[in-house]
């Protein structure tokens, strides 16, 4: 539908607006019940219609409908597979499979569209594949995942496998 759907972190909601801003909706409070967050970010979305939002003080994966009806949410803190620690943001790719930057635990996770973990890749440091505070994702039309690696000043680039393929970006 192109519509357009912004984390508003400090008013802990999610709102919803069309492509040329004219507001739809809003949803979300403050809490840690169900669809309230402490710290949520940039939803991503897939082709049902499903949007994933990461919560990163309660270490979560919120799903909502595209009209914010609370679906089900997965994640734990911790470092274990599946665990995720100050999540930062998540995608999708063209299999509906989410991919979360476990912004805490310096590595990208793979999860099923249902939150079932899948694999991991990376860890701390400055060589390739390695982060030093993953933040933002985004995706390519070949499911490429672009990681904004935040604190190394650059951007890597995976296969939807994990396998690293370049990098680019330098302080300044």
């Amino acid at each position: 539908e192109g519509n357009l759907y912004v984390a508003d972190q400090f008013n802990y909601r999610i709102q919803k607006f069309t492509s040329d801003g004219q507001f739809l909706g809003k949803w979300g409070s403050e809490g840690e019940g169900d669809g309230q967050f402490l710290h949520p970010h940039v939803p991503a979305n897939d082709a049902q219609g499903k949007l994933f939002v990461t919560d990163r003080d309660l270490a979560n994966v919120q799903v909502f409908t595209n009209n914010g009806q609370f679906v089900k949410k997965w994640g734990s803190e911790g470092e274990a597979d599946g665990q995720i620690s100050k999540p930062e943001s998540a995608i999708v790719d063209s299999k509906g499979n989410v991919y979360v930057a476990d912004y805490g635990n310096d590595r990208i996770q793979k999860f099923t569209n249902d939150g079932a973990f899948i694999s991991k890749w990376g860890t701390k440091g400055v060589a390739d594949g390695q982060f030093q505070g993953p933040s933002g994702l985004s995706i390519d039309a070949n499911d490429n995942i672009y990681v904004t690696d935040k604190n190394n000043n650059r951007v890597q680039v995976f296969t939807s496998e994990g396998q690293f393929l370049t990098k680019f970006g330098s302080t300044g």
